[in-house]
């Protein structure tokens, strides 16, 4: 009984420290958990963008897609996340709540790839894949 109480304190610890901002900060610097995770799209896949790296990040992601609009005839498009929440992935928990990410409607890559009609081959610049 007491092993038991010891593990699942010890979980509940894991889970809060890997929520929690500087510890949080170091894991993800480390072991690198969202790395090509976050991906966004307009609805006909028309601009895509992956999150691969900490240059290539959600704020580079809302300026291309303001440059994509400032450069279309579209000034209506709108961006979507292609992931959704997962509860199994809890070191995500806290940003689900307070990450602007999480504030972009969800659309599935499957709608999205078959309203597109097309592969990378014929992609422009912003479009990732």
């Amino acid at each position: 009984m007491k092993t038991k109480i010891i593990y699942i304190f010890i979980g509940m610890l894991v889970i809060l420290a890997s929520n929690v901002g500087p510890l949080h900060s170091v894991l993800s610097l480390f072991l690198d958990l969202d790395s090509g995770h976050f991906r966004y799209s307009t609805y006909n896949g028309e601009f895509t963008f992956v999150e691969r790296s900490k240059g290539e990040n959600f704020a580079m992601m809302n300026r291309r897609f303001t440059e994509l609009k400032k450069n279309t005839s579209l000034k209506s498009l709108k961006i979507y996340r292609l992931f959704s929440k997962n509860p199994l992935c809890f070191w995500r928990w806290a940003s689900y709540f307070n990450d602007k990410r999480y504030d972009l409607p969800y659309l599935s890559w499957k709608e999205v790839r078959s309203r597109r009609g097309y592969d990378l081959e014929y992609a422009t610049s912003y479009q990732d894949f």
